[in-house]
Parts: C-alpha cells; sequence; structure tokens
C-alpha cells in the first residue's frame, strides 16, 4: 500500500512540476496523500485521542477541499 501511495505522491509532483500556472488539485492530491501515508503509518497505542481527531478532521478538509475545487470549471488540473 506505500508503493502505491508514494506512486501515486511522485505522479502528482510531476504534474507539479511541469505546471505553468498553480495546480491546485494536484497540490491537494499530495496532502491527501500524505495524510494516507501518515494513516497507514500510524501506531495506534501510542496515539492520544485529540490527535486522532486533529487528523480526521485535516482528512476531512482536505476531502472537502478537493470536492469543492472539483466542482469549480476555471480551476484546471
Amino acid at each position: 500500500m506505500i508503493i502505491i501511495v508514494g506512486y501515486e505522491l511522485f505522479k502528482s509532483l510531476y504534474i507539479i512540476l511541469q505546471s505553468n500556472q498553480m495546480p491546485v488539485k494536484s497540490i491537494t492530491k499530495v496532502a491527501a496523500i500524505a495524510m494516507a501515508n501518515k494513516v497507514i503509518t500510524l501506531n495506534l497505542k501510542e496515539i492520544e485521542p485529540i490527535e486522532l481527531f486533529g487528523i480526521s478532521t485535516l482528512i476531512i478538509s482536505i476531502g472537502v477541499s478537493y470536492f469543492l475545487f472539483q466542482k469549480d470549471p476555471e480551476i484546471k488540473e
């Protein structure tokens, strides 16, 4: 699973570096991939409940922002 996440990260970074504009969707994808990597490697025995709440809030906010950027036709990949 980590290999797939890493592949998606490199693919998104390549898109960001090749773009002449600010690729908001790709940057949001990179943030989502980073949070997915954090969740995959998370040790639940050593984490506080407030930290888990913070991670879940970040994941939800990244998902909502990606959804809203997806709806905007002016924002390109």
